[in-house]
Formats: structure tokens, C-alpha cells, sequence
């Protein structure tokens, strides 16, 4: 159950004549959840799952198919595991392969819609391959309306296959890479040339730089300001400044020698981006003397103050929209960021996580008011233990000074955030419930709906800006690669937690509907229509096959609302 009743506001205190009032306020603090989920995923988990990874040295593909894609689709997750434990598996199915459905159809046909482009062959059919297996066998489980221990285990297995393939897969590319860079050199050698670097076509390669890259990063970008410089591009938690110097046109006749340079941003840099090495020595200034309290304040102000006067009136109601939630996160969820001053450490804000933190976890658990030897609660054991470690971390940093221990705040934050997501994604699924309630709407059509389109809104405005930036090859594949990835674990953590105490074997009851048919005939529609059209254009993509993907969607649509309704 969640925090509020729901239904029982709808009809018990507001009576018949107050249920569409109440209804309304639902559906805004249903849209105040699903800014609650996107911004704790994107802003508070993933950084910490970044931090994480650089911590146990994981290469960046590895982490990406690993901690990051966990963390990209934490949303669907941690909705899946509320649902299956309040027994709406046809909500769960629905949200999983419909936000599939809407991914793969309005986010990747709005992608081809922006330019044409030439796909990588080699990710692009294995991720399609794997995400029909893995939708073939979620049809076989549903269809046959039962599913055991092994069968979640299965697609776990399964992820794990996947991510052997892809490892080896960048493997076996990074030495390909290595071969054509060495006789490349050799070739302009020959020449009179020598040029340091990688092609910069590498720069929009899935394969060079992990799996649904952009799926679990929001991307920024600087405007472009020379003709032949790549943009400069970041990560939320990882600054990749990969610049070319401004190379005249037409290079005069004494240049009988270039040097392509690359200058590494804070001085980190993933395997991905390590085709250049930082040539340039700077001595580091003494830390300048920091108002802690001011520190403070500006850490916890939910808006952006500096970029106010800059924003548009959208990201300015946006901003305003989400600061609620946002300062409810930022007191209670610690965040390293290394390309923010000072790895964004703040000593009291960083110490008043140490109270928050734990107390936010117990509290959303529901352990906080648990009796320890019948005297205490666990919630003041908490508070007083870590008011004491406060103090002490207090004491011994300084505002200015970047403590040692400071990446153990983002295995912190990554729990803290862990909590927020599952309180807010099981609220959902709750407030869903009342909605269909009040609406008369099936489980399914809620999920396929409502829960894609909340979960998979910030896959499409990442994966489309990133495309209109000039890698819509990168954009592309996230189109496939995070929605299998997600139904991988969305259907195998779940069912794992649900069935790993079920001692007599019985396993689950899963629901089938002949909406179920419709939602896995449209994925299974648009990914067998994809890899037809991609093979008859020899990969070359066509803006009208992109207005053929979201004219799809809409039949989809229009199919399972007609389907809901009776109709046929």
C-alpha cells in the first residue's frame, strides 16, 4: 500500500460530488511523482552508480551495461517490483513492453526523423536479436499464465550473456580500432604526417562507447563556436572534453607536420574517451577560502539562480515545478559530481546528510519505528549514532579541502536513492490504481499508457537531443539497447524477490488479456519491421521510415483503446 489512500479520498471524504476534484489534484501529483522519479534516477542515482564504477575500476562499457543500466532503468524497476508485489502484473507487463512499444517507434522515428544516417550493423542486430528473444520468452510466460523461480532466473542469466557479448564485442572492436590507427600512422608517415588521435567518427560509435550510452546520462552540450571542433560534450558526473583545435582550411605549405591535441577535463577520462592523452601541465592553485554557509545555501536551493535570467520561461516553470521535490532530495541524498568545484563537497551539507540519509532509509523501509530490546527505536539509535559520526566528520574537514572519504558519500547517495525511487514508484503504482479505478480502466491500459509514457519521457528528449546534436547513431541504439535491458531486469529482479522464499515451488499467477497479444504484436511489429527496413536501405535510414514508426505507434494506440473499450 502507499502512503495515501486514494480511493478513499476519492469516495469516502469527498463524497460523489467531490470525486473530480479529487481526481484532478491526482493526476497533478501523479505528474509531481513522475518528476520525482526521472530527477532522483537521473540526478542522484546515476551519479552515484558513475562514481561507483570509477571507484571499483569498471570500464566504461562494462559499467554501462552493469551499474548504469540499472540506474537508467531504476524507474521501471522499482515500479515493476511494487506492482508484482501488489499483484499487478498486467500494469507491470504493460508499462515494460509498452514503454518498449514507444521507444522503439515515436522516440527512434522521431530520431530518423531529424536526419539521415548510416547504422552500425553489428550493435544494432544484436540488440534486436536479444530483445526479441527476451520479449519471446515474457510472451511464452504470460501467455502461459504462470511463471517459476527458474524462469526469472532465466532472464537474469540471460543479462548476463548479454553483457559477455557485449564485452567481447567492444574487445574484439577496440583492437580492430588499434590496428587501422597503427596503419593509419604508418600510411602518413609515409606521407610527411603525423597526426595524433582517432577518427572522429568514433565519436557517434555505439561499440566505442558503450551500450545505451545515452540512456542513463543527460547530456550537455556548449554551442558550437568553431567550424572544426567537436562538440564539447559531458556527462551529468563525467566531463569528456573532446576538442580539436581550430584547424585553418587550407594549411600553409611550410606545415609539413600536425599535431592533433586533446586536453582531458579534470583529468578524468573512461576508456571510451581515451584516444587522447593530456599533453598539458597547469600547477593547482591553493583552495580558496569557501563560506561554508553560503556553500550551503546555494547547495540546497532547488532553482537555478545563475542560469535564471538565461532560461526561457518553460525551464523557468519547469525549474519551479520540480524544486520541491528537488530540495527534498538534495537534503536527504548526497551527490559526488567530479566536474563540479570541489567534487561538490560541502561540509554541512555533506554532514547533515549523514543524519538525513540514513534516517530518509529506515523511515522508507518501514523499520524507523522498530523496538530494539523492547526500549528503543530503531529511528533514535539511528539519529543519535549518526549525529555523533556528523560531529566527528564535522571536526575533521575542513570547507575549502576535499576529504579522502568523500566517494563513500556516493555509495550513500546511491542507497538513499534507491529508497526514493521504490517509495516513489510503489506511490505510483498505487495513485494508478485509484485512477483506473475511478476511470473504469484496466491495469494494462494503464500501464502501456500512463506508466510508458512517465518512465520513458526523459529516454526521448535525451535520445533526441542527442541525435539533433550530430549522434544519432548513439541516440539510436539507446533506442534498443535501454528498453531490452529494462525488460531484462524489470521481469527478472522482480519475480527473483517474489519467488526466491517460495519453498513449496508454487511460483506465480500471471495475467493474460488479448491486450497482452496487442502490446507484444506491436514490439514485435516494429522491431521485425526495423531490421527489414534497415537491411533492404543497407542500413542507410529514411526519414519516412520514421513517420512509418510513430504512425505505428498511434495504430497501437488507437488498437488497444478500441480493445479497452469493448469495442471488438
Amino acid at each position: 500500500m502507499g502512503y495515501i489512500h486514494y480511493t478513499k479520498h476519492m469516495y469516502c471524504l469527498y463524497g460523489p460530488e467531490g470525486v473530480a476534484s479529487v481526481v484532478a489534484m491526482s493526476v497533478a501529483w501523479l505528474l509531481v511523482l513522475f518528476a520525482g522519479l526521472g530527477v532522483t534516477a537521473n540526478d542522484f542515482l546515476c551519479p552515484s552508480l558513475f562514481i561507483i564504477s570509477k571507484t571499483l575500476k569498471m570500464s566504461q562499457n562494462v559499467a554501462g551495461v552493469t551499474l548504469l543500466a540499472f540506474g537508467n532503468g531504476s524507474p521501471d524497476i522499482f515500479s515493476a517490483i511494487a506492482g508484482i508485489n501488489q499483484g499487478k502484473t498486467e500494469m507491470v507487463i504493460g508499462g515494460l513492453i509498452g514503454g518498449g512499444i514507444f521507444v522503439t517507434t515515436v522516440v527512434a522515428g522521431s530520431i530518423f526523423l531529424t536526419q539521415n544516417f548510416g547504422m552500425m550493423k553489428r550493435p544494432f542486430l544484436r540488440d534486436v536479436f536479444f530483445y526479441m528473444v527476451a520479449a519471446g520468452a515474457a510472451f511464452y510466460l504470460f501467455f502461459s499464465r504462470h511463471i517459476y523461480i527458474y524462469h526469472a532466473v532465466g532472464f537474469v542469466i540471460l543479462y548476463i550473456i548479454y553483457i559477455i557479448v557485449v564485452v567481447t564485442s567492444r574487445f574484439i572492436h577496440q583492437k580492430h580500432l588499434q590496428y587501422s590507427d597503427k596503419a593509419a600512422e604508418a600510411a602518413n608517415v609515409e606521407k610527411g604526417l603525423k597526426i595524433k588521435g582517432s577518427k572522429a567518427a568514433d565519436y557517434d560509435n555505439p561499440e566505442a562507447y558503450g551500450v545505451v550510452l545515452t540512456a542513463f546520462f543527460k547530456y550537455c552540450w556548449e554551442e558550437d563556436r568553431r567550424r572544426n571542433t567537436l562538440n564539447h560534450y559531458c556527462y551529468d558526473n563525467e566531463v569528456f572534453a573532446i576538442s580539436l583545435p581550430n584547424i585553418p582550411e587550407e594549411l600553409p605549405p611550410s606545415y609539413e607536420e600536425t599535431e592533433v591535441k586533446s586536453y582531458i577535463a579534470n583529468g578524468i577520462c573512461s576508456s571510451g574517451c581515451d584516444y587522447f592523452k593530456s599533453e598539458k601541465c597547469e600547477k593547482v592553485p591553493l583552495p580558496e577560502p569557501v563560506n561554508q554557509w553560503r556553500d550551503f545555501a546555494e547547495k540546497v536551493c532547488p532553482v537555478n539562480l545563475q542560469e535564471w535570467s538565461k532560461q526561457s520561461w518553460m525551464e523557468r516553470c519547469l525549474d519551479v515545478f520540480k524544486s520541491p521535490v528537488l530540495f527534498v532530495l538534495l537534503i536527504t541524498t548526497p551527490v559526488v559530481d567530479y566536474k563540479s568545484p570541489r567534487d561538490n563537497w560541502c561540509r554541512v551539507l555533506n554532514c547533515l546528510h549523514i543524519v538525513t540519509g540514513p534516517v530518509f532509509i529506515i523511515l522508507g523501509t518501514g523499520f524507523g519505528f522498530t523496538m530494539i530490546g523492547g526500549v528503543m527505536p530503531l529511528l533514535a539509535i539511528v539519529v543519535i549514532i549518526s549525529s555523533v559520526i556528523a560531529g566527528i566528520i564535522y571536526y575533521i574537514t575542513t570547507p575549502e579541502t576535499v576529504p579522502r572519504f568523500h566517494t563513500v558519500f556516493a555509495y550513500m547517495g546511491f542507497g538513499v536513492a534507491v529508497v526514493w525511487i521504490y517509495c516513489i514508484a510503489n506511490e505510483i503504482v498505487v495513485l494508478l490504481q485509484a485512477v483506473g479505478v475511478a476511470f473504469n480502466l484496466s491495469d494494462s491500459i494503464l500501464g502501456l499508457t500512463i506508466l510508458a509514457w512517465g518512465n520513458c519521457l526523459l529516454d526521448f528528449l535525451s535520445n533526441l537531443a542527442v541525435a539533433r546534436k550530430g549522434f544519432p547513431r548513439m541516440g539510436i541504439a539507446a533506442c534498443f539497447g535501454a528498453p531490452f535491458l529494462t525488460l531484462l531486469l524489470g521481469v527478472g529482479v522482480p519475480c527473483v524477490i517474489k519467488l526466491i522464499d517460495d519453498e513449496r515451488g508454487n511460483g506465480m499467477d500471471l495475467i493474460y488479456s488479448p491486450l497482452t497479444t496487442i502490446l507484444f504484436s506491436a514490439l514485435a511489429a516494429s522491431l521485425i519491421s526495423t531490421v527489414i527496413m534497415m537491411v533492404v536501405c543497407r542500413f542507410q535510414t529514411k526519414r519516412l521510415y520514421g513517420a512509418y514508426l510513430i504512425c505505428l505507434y498511434l495504430t497501437f494506440l488507437i488498437i488497444a483503446v478500441l480493445k479497452e473499450s469493448n469495442v471488438f
